[in-house]
């Protein structure tokens, strides 16, 4: 008894001696790995700046390679590995009030990032906050969550600014280090308070409002400016700031809808708005049902609908829905207006369009007929993934010769059709979007009536999320109202497709793609030169990066082709003018390269023939290179 009493002391020792000798072994290798590891590698951090590949290929020579780019060169850091960058953060900071620059205390901040989730925290009575690790690196998005037990705080005051970058943790800081960020709040002028009631008088707790700010054009029309939305609180009340004097003077329309089901009128109030609360009453909402039905009167599951009511010429609203397997797709709470109902015809292509006068309360139902008489089959095929197991709901583009694209989706089988009338051959892609895989072929030409076309899915591509910061190269403050467009393509060629648009009023706007070598971005903010490059670029020296940092310079710089826009060759010898100031001529192919040192507020274009073309680059769509003149009738 004594002997066993001794052995399982001495086998527990044995055995603690065995772990303690691996584990010592296992940590000198990570000590030997780590003297023979480097230091660190060059990447450009989250303050630093992109520079254009020229520069970064410039010669000894010192030849001029372009205006930089970069804010501050390229600093060596220690590596931030995907985890590091993809580790949750804390964020630490004040809240002053924007006109006195005093602390505000008992303010309740809203953050969401791209986890996502919102992260709610306080302000204490040095208007100090701090958040656990709960936000995402990249954009954060903050704004006020109002108290409606509070009447200071009862309405949303306007933080600013309302978005930041969060950066990934720099290795080489403490583990304690949390960024920080100072807010400036707005307390409104005055609040819009709603209070909106159930067809029984009692609140509408958690309906959701809405208010449309707007001016009155000549003719008296309504002229949407902006919106904002509120959700109804226990009391059946919603509060709209108004932070500043243009927003009093401005006319409004307001309404309400709760549960998919109740719906209220448009109330449109004219300035001076009164102070007193506006009273709002539910009522039961109008119902659309659209019915698709094939030539053979059988139902279509899975129909793309839309539908659409036109507040005026400016401004339409509309919502998306999808038919079920009676092919049968409904829209509820609804007011009384005229609607137009849209069907994408899934073998066609082409929207189907109907029109409904619903009163109020009512119910219509729109049927709408998807046939194929007198077309024929021009395209059969399947869409395959990397295995062979078919692949729903991919988006097939189908060009006719005549330039008409297209767009059709692969069913629950990965079958698709595609009719039409005949033509020699037509023009099948597929893939090619921001969140697309890649696909072998992505684009084919084939003879019309082809049947047992395979379209497989070649790779998987990653997906990828990269914030972009977009600064004023001098000042180095935040470009508003910039905006960055991803393509696929050269952007100097044709054939460059653009495939996103978003727009950074803050001058941060974040992005979520599956990463291609030729996937490029364009870059542009009024006054500033644009900067085109490729997104992988970004990341070839940091492949974990979750900013870049952009930096434009002042001036305006574009090369400009014009044509004519029924043939589409180029003209030559068309001036180009600023107001009564000729700047240039186009060459024999049509271009023209323009430098100067600020926007131009709209250039025009004559030519002998042709009318003159009055071009604003604000306004020209991607890639803004290419101004069409009209002939002479």
């Amino acid at each position: 008894m004594k002997a066993r009493t001794l052995l399982i002391p001495g086998a527990l020792a044995c055995a603690g001696g065995f772990v303690w000798l691996a584990w010592s072994l296992g940590a000198g290798a990570e000590r030997s790995d780590d003297a023979r590891a480097p230091t660190g590698v060059e990447r450009a951090g989250t303050r630093a700046a992109l520079e254009r590949p020229a520069i970064d290929d410039a010669g000894a020579d010192g030849a001029d390679v372009g205006p930089e780019l970069a804010l501050e060169p390229p600093e060596r850091t220690a590596e931030i590995t995907l985890s590091d960058a993809d580790a949750l953060r804390a964020v630490r900071g004040i809240v002053l009030d924007a006109r006195t620059k005093e602390p505000v205390s008992g303010l309740a901040l809203s953050f969401l990032s791209r986890r996502p989730r919102t992260c709610t925290v306080v302000t204490d009575a040095r208007g100090g906050f701090a958040t656990g690790p709960e936000l995402a690196c990249g954009v954060v998005s903050a704004q006020h969550a109002p108290d409606a037990l509070d009447a200071r705080v009862s309405a949303r005051w306007e933080l600013e600014p309302n978005q930041f970058v969060l950066a990934p943790r720099d290795p080489r800081a403490s583990a304690d280090e949390t960024p920080s960020v100072v807010f400036f709040a707005r307390e409104p002028e005055r609040v819009l308070e709603v209070d909106i009631r159930l067809p029984d008088g009692l609140p509408a707790e958690g309906a959701a409002v809405s208010v449309t700010w707007g001016e009155r054009a000549e003719n008296g029309a309504f002229l949407p400016v902006a919106r904002d939305y509120e959700e109804a609180d226990a009391a059946g009340r919603a509060r709209f700031p108004f932070v500043d004097a243009p927003s009093v003077s401005r006319s409004l329309r307001v309404e309400a809808e709760q549960g998919g089901t109740l719906a209220s009128d448009v109330l449109t109030l004219e300035p001076p708005i009164a102070p007193r609360p506006l009273a709002l009453a539910l009522h039961a909402g109008g119902v659309v049902r659209v019915r698709c039905r094939n030539d053979e009167g059988r139902p279509i599951a899975g129909v793309s609908t839309y539908l659409a009511v036109h507040e005026d010429a400016r401004a339409a609203r509309g919502w998306h829905g999808t038919t079920d397997a009676t092919g049968e797709g409904l829209f509820t709470a609804l007011r009384a207006g005229c609607y137009t109902v849209s069907a994408l015809h899934p073998l066609t292509g082409e929207r189907v369009e109907r029109t409904v006068d619903l009163a109020r309360g009512e119910h219509e139902v729109v049927d709408v007929r998807l046939g194929v008489a007198g077309l024929r089959p021009a395209l059969v095929g399947q869409v395959l993934d990397e295995y062979g197991y078919p692949l729903p709901g991919v988006e097939l583009r189908v060009t006719r010769s005549s330039g008409e694209a297209m767009t059709l989706a692969s069913g629950d089988k990965g079958q698709f059709e595609f009719w039409s009338k005949p033509e020699p051959e037509l023009l099948l892609g597929v893939g090619g979007g921001i969140a697309d895989d890649r696909f072998e072929p992505e684009e084919t030409t084939v003879p019309f009536g082809t049947r047992g076309i395979v379209l497989r899915r070649a790779q998987i591509l990653r997906e990828r999320t990269l914030a972009f910061e977009i600064v004023d190269r001098t000042s180095k403050e935040p470009l508003r109202s910039a905006r960055v467009a991803l393509f696929l393509g050269d952007a100097d060629r044709a054939g460059a497709r653009e495939i996103a648009r978003f727009d950074a009023p803050t001058g941060v706007v974040q992005s979520t793609f599956k990463l291609r070598p030729e996937l490029g971005y364009v870059i542009e903010a009024p006054e500033h030169v644009r900067v085109t490059g490729r997104v992988a670029e970004l990341l070839q020296r940091d492949p974990a990066r979750i900013v870049a940092r952009i930096a434009l310079e002042r001036g305006f710089e574009r090369e400009l082709v014009v044509r004519d826009r029924p043939s589409g060759r180029p003209l030559a010898r068309v001036r180009v003018a600023l107001g009564e100031r000729e700047l240039a001529r186009t060459d024999a192919e049509g271009r023209v390269e323009l430098s100067l040192p600020a926007w131009p507020p709209g250039l025009r274009f004559e030519g002998a023939g042709f009318l003159p073309c009055a071009w604003d680059p604000l306004s020209a769509p991607f890639p803004g290179d290419v101004v069409w003149l009209d002939p002479l009738r």
